[in-house]
């Protein structure tokens, strides 16, 4: 008796899936409308630090940057964005490339700006630790971050290191962003984004 193709039983595909890549947007953060994937309210009142130096994160030196590394022309154009002062978010499973992206990105930035300029950060401290840099949390100076916006405006305001440090600061990077709570980084975006500090973020 034949047997209908119905009556077998569904088995997964043996084809190889596609490889997937770089799904990336560019991230308007200090506009009003709060449009961006974060969705940053517009803030009523900013902190203006008066200060020309400060200290940015650790530099990066559990990261050897790889020497013969070609970029894709999706990577190279995530990377020209950056480099032309754009806030950007780029994103991708694993085995896409975005850790040589980072790098690259770090070592451009800081090579085009100066170290201080550059601040590498993450939204946990193993993810901090992987890129040679400290959790946002750290680096902004604002703990746990559980005050309302004014409180975390006025540590920063009263501390001189940390005016100093926002001061100097040019790009802020965040590595494993998705991790990093909105609310936290809506205060982030009320304490230190001011037209008077031209901060990129990435």
């Amino acid at each position: 008796m034949g047997s209908s193709t119905q009556d077998q039983p569904p088995y997964p595909s043996t084809q190889p899936k596609p490889r997937r890549t770089f799904a990336e947007a560019a991230v308007q953060c200090t506009t009003p409308s709060g449009q961006s994937p974060f969705n940053p309210r517009s803030p009523s009142s900013l902190v203006n630090p008066n200060a020309n130096q400060g200290h940015a994160a650790m530099p990066v030196t559990s990261q050897k940057r790889e020497e013969g590394i070609q970029l894709s022309v999706e990577q190279r154009r995530i990377l020209a964005m950056v480099k032309t002062g754009q806030n950007v978010f780029f994103t991708g499973p694993a085995g896409t490339g975005k850790s040589v992206l980072l790098r690259e990105v770090i070592a451009q930035l800081r090579n085009q700006l100066s170290h201080d300029a550059v601040a590498i950060t993450a939204s946990t401290g193993i993810a901090g630790l992987n890129i040679g840099g400290s959790t946002v949390h750290s680096f902004a100076g604002i703990g746990l971050g559980k005050e309302p916006e004014d409180k975390l405006a006025g540590k920063i305001l009263q501390s001189r290191r940390l005016r100093q440090r926002w001061q100097s600061l040019k790009v802020l990077l965040i590595d494993e962003i998705s991790m990093l709570d909105g609310v936290l980084f809506d205060k982030l975006v009320y304490c230190v984004f001011s037209p008077s500090i031209p901060l990129q973020v990435l």
